[in-house]
């Protein structure tokens, strides 16, 4: 803003130089038209029974900052494309056409608010993924000849990882042995046979004792498990890797240092590419 004096009229005024931000609306369908994924995420959510998750979010208050269906559909899409981090979501939620489309105009959440509606909807979760599956189900999108577990992502040709090294073997070995002669305070000098022999010997009395005392064992969060419960899970995973590797160092016996887990005969070579980096 400047002052300018006109000359004609010999008054001075003040000349407002305002510049307008043009605001231009254009519709992000047009860039995601051929985005099946994201097309079949939002049918999906629509197709859903929402009336639960609609129940979290009181009708009095402050009304919640993104319509919990659409945070739903940002949720479920973005774990599509694996992002699960709140901060990369909100980062998505800003950034990328897709998200924008799927807000239709609302301000993108941010990680807080992203993840304050991750912990109201932990106890429909399974309600929800279950509609979803029936859904995807009917849709023809799941193939229900395979069945997965859980997400690891593992390359098509399996036998590239199915091979056994005996230096990392001999390594895990040898560190638990020290671990086990610490706990029970036994001679340095004992092979790993000896050391699991002394193992079982304390795997069976713990086990008479765990039965004679009734004891019974518990597992998952919240539960408190009694000392015996404990020393037994203890000495049962020390004894089921020291068979373990007492068993790849015989399969491999004494002129190999490698084996396959799918072909006992085969020996693996160092590749020049190694996807491992052995």
């Amino acid at each position: 803003m400047k002052t300018v004096k006109n000359t004609s009229s010999l008054t001075n005024f003040t000349l407002v130089n305002d510049t307008i931000q043009l605001k231009m609306n254009f519709d992000t369908e047009i860039y995601v038209k051929d985005d099946v994924k994201l097309r079949l995420v939002k049918n999906i959510i629509e197709r859903m029974d929402l009336s639960e998750l609609k129940k979290v979010y009181s009708s009095l208050g402050r009304k919640p900052t993104v319509n919990p269906v659409t945070m739903l559909q940002i949720i479920i899409f973005c774990y599509s494309e694996g992002i699960f981090s709140s901060r990369n979501i909100e980062k998505s939620c800003k950034y990328d056409l897709r998200i924008k489309y799927l807000l239709d105009g609302e301000n993108p959440p941010d990680h807080s608010t992203i993840n304050r509606f991750r912990q109201k909807i932990v106890e429909l979760a399974p309600n929800l993924l279950n509609q979803m599956i029936q859904i995807l189900i009917e849709e023809n999108q799941i193939d229900l000849s395979s069945i997965y577990i859980d997400g690891t992502k593992i390359e098509a040709y399996a036998n590239r990882y199915s091979f056994v090294w005996r230096g990392s073997i001999e390594k895990w070995q040898e560190k638990l042995k020290v671990k086990i002669i610490k706990h029970f305070n036994l001679n340095r000098e004992l092979t790993p046979s000896q050391v699991l022999a002394v193992v079982r010997i304390a795997f069976n009395q713990i086990s008479t004792e765990c039965t004679e005392n009734k004891i019974n064992f518990v597992h998952g969060q919240g539960k408190r498990k009694h000392q015996l419960q404990r020393d037994y899970e203890k000495l049962k995973d020390w004894k089921n890797k020291l068979e373990s590797y007492q068993k790849h160092i015989e399969i491999m016996g004494e002129h190999r240092n490698s084996y396959s887990k799918t072909d006992h005969d085969a020996t693996f070579m160092r590749m020049k590419e190694d996807h491992m980096k052995n």
